[in-house]
């Protein structure tokens, strides 16, 4: 991840932080979550686009059947 991305997630809250002096500090723990929520998201999103090829397949696999 790059630090301009890092630095967004921070302003945003999205990973929680706080200032000592300019220097921003990250808890561990903050880090863990925000990963394993990371992996949790990617893992939903492939499902969903797993659901959606088996999904369009199986339209696919209806039209060729009514073809002639």
């Amino acid at each position: 991840m790059s630090r301009t991305h890092l630095c967004s997630l921070l302003d945003r809250g999205v990973l929680p932080s706080h200032r000592v002096g300019s220097h921003r500090r990250i808890l561990f723990s903050d880090v863990i979550a925000f990963e394993r929520q990371r992996q949790h998201d990617r893992r939903e999103l492939a499902e969903q686009f797993a659901h959606a090829d088996a999904h369009r397949a199986g339209a696919i696999d209806e039209l060729m059947a009514d073809l002639p």
